[in-house]
């Protein structure tokens, strides 16, 4: 079952996650949300898991994971 997801990142790190997503294939809307990029994300656990860690290589702390 596939469940939207949501995180807000800065723009430099927006625009990696967005790379990824598309490389991978995941479902994504983006919008701004005053200096942030707020991500809605269509994802199954396993996606879910992808993004985490990716975020976490980012060196985000888990207050920016997906939610």
């Amino acid at each position: 079952m596939k469940l939207y997801k949501n995180v807000e990142l800065n723009k430099r790190d927006a625009e990696k996650l967005k790379v990824f997503l598309k490389n991978n294939k995941i479902k994504f809307e983006t919008s701004g949300v005053e200096n942030l990029i707020h991500f809605e994300c269509l994802v199954n656990k396993f996606e879910e898991v992808k993004i985490n860690e990716f975020l976490e290589a980012l060196d985000w702390q888990s207050e920016y994971f997906l939610i």
